[in-house]
């Protein structure tokens, strides 16, 4: 099944993305880039893009399926899957791997503790390596409720 535009520009904002996105950008002195992968479906990227700009006044966003290509001591991401932290975290980057968007909507993982954990861990990222990183921030973790799902060991 083909997700087409309108499934991705039309995805409805979680309640706390904007905030965790003003957030962070006053702690990363407004350097936050939006990182998000097409996924399989060919109208994801162009969708996405127009997402950002219209929720996020914002046109920072790089798409690539290969998160960790974008790593660096400099660079932080912020992503709801292990499976995105962990390569980074490999290749030199920082990171942090967001809890289910579902639970913290419903209360049962509190915003606030969760933006303090991230917050530590972003200013060690900042003492350890004596800069102000650029943190790019999975654009499906901080504004999109769902996505369909999709093999993550795909070959490229």
């Amino acid at each position: 099944h083909e997700a087409g535009y309108d499934f991705w520009f039309n995805l409805r904002l979680f309640p706390w993305a904007k905030e965790l996105h003003t957030r962070l950008n006053k702690l990363c002195d407004n350097n936050v880039i939006f990182c998000t992968s097409p996924g399989n479906w060919a109208n994801s990227a162009g969708a996405k893009i127009d997402y950002v700009v219209e929720h996020f006044k914002s046109n920072k966003i790089i798409i690539t399926k290969k998160k960790e290509y974008l790593a660096s001591p400099t660079m932080f991401l912020v992503d709801d899957s292990s499976y995105q932290t962990e390569p980074f975290i490999k290749q030199g980057g920082g990171a942090f791997t967001w809890p289910n968007s579902n639970k913290l909507e419903s209360g049962s993982i509190s915003f606030e503790e969760t933006f303090k954990e991230l917050e530590a861990k972003i200013e060690d990222h900042k003492r350890t390596h004596r800069l102000s990183p650029f943190v790019p921030i999975s654009s499906y973790t901080a504004p999109y409720e769902t996505r369909p799902h999709y093999k993550t060991n795909e070959k490229l």
